[in-house]
């Protein structure tokens, strides 16, 4: 089947979304749109998936354009708070003047119903229920709690149908996606984020050594021909100088 045009799904070009963080100048959106596609039709998606999952992606990039402000009179309260385009959303010439909106379409949800869930919170007492307005960094906590959710429940279910693709009568196969973080650097750098990078590199040093060293030393002891492993892989420089003689860590 064909898959919709990136601009059916209130995509542009320049991706300008908080969520990636990135406007790179050099990616070719369009080349990598296509392979998408190739790659959505290669897996035998039914195009109401496709729709689907394309829109719950788009979905997550407006979700990380929107900001939060006070809803000012007729609100619920004093310190009501109302949904606005971010830094990001307002970036978006062709998107419209109103974010939120794309964002509720694209979930399958009105305006009013996104904007409840994320800036109110319903509390039951007895048989009386009430709606409180949250803070700004609650309703932000809201969102980034949504987003997470939504990409999560999509990592899952593209996981589940890849396995499924590839899957076969005969041998089982199946298809592990394991996604290491990143790095954190920031201009000042504390020792949390030296834990925590720390992490990554023990975690990256194990993925290499289970998935290339091991492997890569069966198939010498059985005397197969395989080239030497690519040594820029190896952060084992970088863990033995965070590791030190032991008394350094």
């Amino acid at each position: 089947h064909d898959v919709l045009a990136s601009s059916d799904y209130m995509l542009t070009a320049r991706s300008p979304y908080a969520v990636t963080e990135q406007q790179t100048e050099d990616r070719i959106d369009a080349r990598e749109w296509a392979e998408t596609q190739a790659a959505i039709v290669g897996l035998g998606i039914s195009e109401e998936d496709t729709e689907s999952l394309l829109g719950a992606l788009s979905a997550i990039l407006r979700l990380g354009n929107l900001d939060f402000a006070l809803a000012g009179e007729g609100s619920v309260g004093p310190d009501s708070m109302r949904l606005v385009d971010g830094q990001y959303g307002q970036n978006l010439e062709d998107s419209g003047p109103d974010t939120a909106a794309i964002a509720a379409r694209l979930l399958g949800v009105s305006r009013a119903e996104l904007e409840k869930a994320l800036c109110y919170a319903s509390v039951e007492a007895g048989r009386e229920r009430a709606e409180l307005s949250l803070s700004e960094s609650e309703c932000s906590d809201r969102r980034a709690m949504l987003v997470t959710q939504l990409y999560a429940r999509v990592f899952n279910w593209l996981q589940m149908n890849i396995n499924q693709a590839i899957a076969s009568t005969g041998d089982v196969r199946a298809v592990s996606i394991f996604d290491l973080p990143g790095l954190i650097v920031h201009e000042a750098n504390n020792f949390e984020n030296l834990c925590s990078n720390y992490s990554c590199e023990k975690l990256a040093a194990h993925y290499y050594r289970q998935l290339f060293k091991v492997e890569h030393a069966l198939y010498v002891a059985e005397q197969f021909h395989v080239p030497d492993l690519d040594k820029r892989l190896d952060n084992q420089s970088a863990i033995d100088l965070l590791e030190g003689n032991g008394h350094t860590m």
